[in-house]
């Protein structure tokens, strides 16, 4: 991930001096980036009611202070937020000028740039990708727009606290406390933090930690504002000048603009809901931006079927985190090949999307990697490619000749294995008979027990593939009764006691790790089980676009792998850039309906341990 200084955290030291270097605890984790979304007081949209200031520290002389928290009206900053529960971090530069009226934003060191002018024509300039391969620059009119506020109100901090020492700077510590905070009958405490420099008094850093006092007082939100640099001054009217591009430039699309001619073709720019309304003033208490978030979070909930009790205060909150997430990200990928989006997860906590989505367990001894010999009748085997590497098409879609169900949901039961072997014997038996059938993941849910699976808590593909094995198939969901996103009652039996007749399941077979081998089994025996990490939150809110992230970000070891998906096929850009597509169990509201473009890089370990089942004979329906 791009830009700034490094901020990693500092060692406390203890003594009398009251001058200590320290960072927030939290800030173990990964750093976070600032969003071009509007967000809330601590992630939820606040009603502040003054109360009395509990759990501030006792203050300090003020005279020790130095000057007073002063922020400057003209200046040029370079800041960095950082979101540590998200995982993001991303760099903003300002220039800024009270008498011009005028105000320039880049992002993420100039991908994306803004020119504000709230009484003329400003502009954007952004790297818009029209044809999911290349970027372009790309310039984009603005209408008339508020210059926004990139520090706290000063006026709210009035105690001072302490004194500590941030990157080298000698800094007062200035409090804001509101315990008594409400939102849809939640009940919170919100605590600010303002870190001056003691000799000028301009910002260093602003902080806010945030926690439900119902329960067992969970943390909602925590964000921090690092000012690097801070010049206060008039600025050259040069800064502000608009690029010669922006004449006649079409006007952006806003959350509520409805398409139009004018507008650049999806996926081109579009503002997020309330603009740039998230610099840092509109963090704090009395933040006039409050109604519009909540009412995008509503309007989110209505198209997701949330019901009135599900619209609580912590699933508002986990949205906004999710969502300046996504607006992030999808600035930094503007021009790139991939982009984010909202799904029904947003309002979800990691652990929900953990235990929810995924379901792959490791076994102590995995079936994917133990030796030919290793397990009875050598019931699975290594693939034997049949089409030399230069003779193997460019490209193979299943999808496009019938050959893949529809796109289904696991719910929240963890038996992501079960979907994925479902679908790789489904295209076996496809390719075998030109049927599509529909299949049932609930028998393997159900039944699979006695081979190792644990049902809605995780199994693998392959102790599926061995249940399979003993019942010659699994029953179609007609036979077996519908998917039931729980652990049920086994009765493969009365269902059907033999699953496919006619139909022969001769082994699974197991594909070496190799670009090759891998189009080889996709073009001749049709969807694969692979497995993958799918844990980043940029697979969870994949949108659409060729999904190709760095090692960092999603692992491409066998070891990390946590999720069962199937591939269907394979392509290239015309670019060069090659892609496997890859069917998730989601729904169709994830990703490209359902399914995703992931490099061929190996990216997330997708090119490791591929499986299908070897179907012989001939279906008797």
């Amino acid at each position: 991930m791009s830009g700034g200084p490094n901020l990693e955290r500092q060692s406390s030291f203890r003594g009398s001096s009251p001058l200590v270097e320290t960072r927030p605890a939290s800030f173990r984790r990964s750093v976070a980036v600032f969003s071009l979304t509007a967000v809330v007081v601590g992630g939820v949209a606040l009603r502040l009611f003054p109360g009395p200031r509990s759990g501030v520290p006792d203050l300090v002389a003020a005279s020790r202070f130095g000057h007073r928290p002063t922020v400057p009206k003209s200046f040029h900053a370079r800041l960095v937020m950082e979101l540590p529960y998200i995982g993001l971090r991303e760099p903003v530069e300002v220039w800024s000028d009270a008498d011009l009226d005028l105000q320039r934003v880049r992002y993420w060191d100039g991908l994306n740039e803004f020119h504000l002018n709230p009484k003329g024509p400003g502009c954007e300039t952004v790297p818009v990708s029209y044809d999911g391969e290349t970027g372009e620059e790309t310039f984009v009119g603005l209408p008339p727009w508020p210059l926004q506020e990139w520090f706290p109100d000063t006026r709210l901090f009035t105690a001072a606290t302490r004194l500590e020492a941030v990157r080298g700077v000698e800094c007062a510590v200035w409090a804001l406390v509101e315990p008594d905070a409400y939102v849809d009958g939640g009940k919170f405490v919100g605590s600010y933090e303002l870190y001056t420099d003691r000799a000028t008094g301009h910002p260093v850093r602003f902080t806010f930690l945030g926690h439900n006092t119902f329960g067992v007082g969970s943390h909602f939100d925590n964000y921090t504002w690092d000012y690097l640099e801070v010049a206060a001054g008039p600025q050259d009217a040069s800064v502000f000048e608009l690029p010669d591009a922006c004449a006649g430039a079409p006007l952006l699309q806003t959350d509520d603009t409805p398409a139009n001619d004018d507008a650049p073709p999806a996926p081109g720019p579009r503002l997020d809901y309330n603009g740039l309304g998230s610099a840092p003033a509109s963090y704090l208490p009395g933040d006039t931006t409050a109604a519009l978030r909540k009412a995008a979070f509503h309007a989110w909930a209505d198209d997701h079927g949330r019901g009135a009790h599900e619209r609580t205060a912590d699933r508002y909150a986990e949205f906004h985190k999710v969502k300046r997430y996504v607006d992030a990200q999808n600035r930094r990928l503007k021009g790139s090949n991939a982009t984010l989006r909202l799904n029904d997860m947003a309002d979800w906590t990691a652990a929900e999307r953990r235990n929810g989505r995924h379901g792959l367990r490791h076994s102590a001894v995995s079936r994917a990697d133990a030796e030919l010999d290793g397990y009875p009748g050598g019931v699975w085997r290594w693939h034997e490619p049949s089409v030399a590497p230069e003779d193997l098409k460019r490209s193979v879609d299943w999808r496009k000749v019938g050959g893949v169900a529809p796109v289904k949901d696991q719910g929240t039961c963890g038996s992501c294995w079960a979907f994925g072997t479902v679908a790789a014997l489904e295209g076996a038996l496809f390719v075998k008979t030109g049927d599509q059938l529909t299949l049932s993941e609930q028998a393997l849910v159900d039944c699979s027990w006695p081979e190792g699976n644990n049902g809605c808590d995780g199994g693998e593909d392959s102790m599926a593939y061995e249940w399979m094995l003993h019942h010659q198939g699994v029953p179609s969901t007609a036979e077996y009764g519908p998917y039931l996103n729980a652990d049920g009652l086994c009765h493969v039996k009365a269902a059907n006691p033999k699953a496919m007749p006619g139909l022969e399941i001769k082994a699974w077979t197991r594909v070496n790790d190799t670009r090759a081998a891998l189009k080889d089994a996709l073009s001749t025996r049709g969807t694969l089980v692979v497995r993958v990490q799918a844990t980043p939150l940029s697979f969870y809110f994949y949108g659409s676009g060729l999904y190709d992230v760095p090692h960092a970000e999603c692992s491409r070891d066998a070891a990390d792998s946590d999720h069962i998906v199937a591939l269907v096929g394979y392509g290239y850009e015309p670019s060069g850039l090659g892609y496997w597509i890859l069917r998730n169990s989601w729904s169709v509201h994830w990703g490209e309906g359902g399914y995703m473009k992931i490099g061929m890089d190996n990216v997330c370990g997708v090119e490791n341990t591929a499986t299908y089942p070897t179907v012989d004979g001939v279906y008797v329906p």
